[in-house]
């Protein structure tokens, strides 16, 4: 479809969903090819498909040739399908970045730099990164963070003194 005369081109410029229920009584489409021809819409609803980010990857949409509206549940729908389909998108991107981090790797023959002193990792770009920030960017991987046993002993060796004293239980 023709930008000029797409009703998805006005569906994502918003932030809400556009609702059109007679194109014939709308001033943006009454004279639209796709309204006067093939494939004579005359009902659109298009929901924004946004990103984590904000930025809008097209529009998830519904065409009628009769006027129509959508009630509160089928709005509710379409807007749950948007959040999927991006999902999905989102989903896909982290994927190939993943195996595209791993055929780095591949034709690294299995080798990750890493430094030795701060576990910065070498990227695909060959910048150095925290291996945190790496591992998020070509995968799905979330961190949650703690302190293992070993590394409580070795620095906070009071609060684990006073753990087997029962002095300090952690909540």
């Amino acid at each position: 479809t023709r930008r000029d005369w797409s009703f998805c081109t006005h569906a994502i410029k918003e932030n809400n969903p556009l609702i059109v229920h007679d194109a014939y009584q709308d001033k943006r489409f009454i004279n639209n090819p796709l309204v006067t021809g093939e494939p004579k819409i005359r009902f659109y609803a298009g929901f924004p498909l946004k990103n984590n980010e904000g930025n809008k990857l097209g529009t998830l949409c519904v065409i009628d040739r009769k006027p129509g509206s959508l009630d509160e549940e089928q709005c509710s729908i379409m807007e749950l399908l948007a959040k999927q389909i991006v999902s999905f998108l989102e989903l896909r991107k982290r994927s190939l970045n993943l195996l595209d981090a791993l055929s780095h790797l591949h034709n690294q023959e299995g080798i990750l730099s890493v430094c030795s002193y701060c576990r910065e990792v070498r990227n695909k770009d060959g910048d150095w990164q925290h291996i945190e920030k790496y591992l998020s960017n070509v995968s799905n991987i979330q961190f949650s963070h703690g302190v293992c046993d070993s590394c409580m002993e070795r620095h906070f060796p009071d609060v684990v003194e006073a753990w087997s004293k029962n002095e300090y239980m952690p909540s």
